[in-house]
């Protein structure tokens, strides 16, 4: 952190979004008590609900202002779940061995944000889990816009149709795959995404997200 960056913390420190406790952009006695989200089908897990303002703040917070340390927070939070998920779909689906994917972004929105905070969460999620990472073979080969502006899901598929693709597709061939986003609203992005590794024959798919 450089020397202005150190003096606007001072003069406005951190605080939680819940209890506007200092040091922390979300404590971790409220991030207990956020409002669970509930997935948009079997196939997908879900961490918390978008509706809630503090969990929408949060998220664009880690999303447009690079507060990373929200990455680390959202990880643990996620971690409990899934290892109860997965150990249900190992016994049910022998999903053993996962690979770790974040939804990717353009090379645009990269260049824009500097970042991608899909895949601070997997950094995070995988150095606490054990998970296997891997953050170059599911691309986003097409720039599509905001799919905010997009209305309804029929148009956001269409935004989407072919903007995904796998780089070296031996590495996922056969694998069980945990696709990571942040937020789902339609599920289109996720739908596309799934469909990109689908044609690569991956063997299973956990789609799992933040919010929704």
């Amino acid at each position: 952190m450089d020397f202005f960056s150190q003096f606007l913390s001072f003069l406005f420190p951190e605080k939680c979004l819940a209890c506007k406790k200092t040091g922390v952009p979300l404590c971790a006695g409220c991030s207990g008590f956020l409002p669970k989200g509930f997935p948009p089908d079997k196939n997908t897990v879900v961490l918390l609900d978008y509706r809630d303002k503090r969990v929408k703040k949060s998220i664009w917070l880690l999303k447009y202002r690079n507060k990373r340390m929200l990455a680390g927070i959202f990880a643990k939070m996620l971690y409990d779940i899934l290892l109860e998920e997965l150990a249900e779909l190992k016994l049910m689906k022998n999903f053993s061995n996962p690979l770790l994917l974040p939804m990717p972004i353009s090379g645009k929105r990269f260049r824009e944000r500097g970042y991608n905070q899909v895949e601070l969460v997997a950094y995070e999620l995988a150095r606490i889990g054990g998970f296997e990472l891997n953050t170059n073979t599911l691309l986003k080969s097409r720039h599509t816009e905001s799919q905010v502006k997009a209305e309804g899901r029929r148009e956001r598929l269409k935004n989407l149709k072919g903007s995904f693709a796998v780089k070296n597709p031996d590495v996922i061939r056969g694998r069980n795959i945990i696709l990571l986003d942040d937020v789902i609203t339609t599920g289109a992005t996720m739908s596309e995404a799934r469909k990109t590794l689908k044609e690569a024959r991956v063997k299973n798919i956990l789609s799992v997200a933040l919010a929704h």
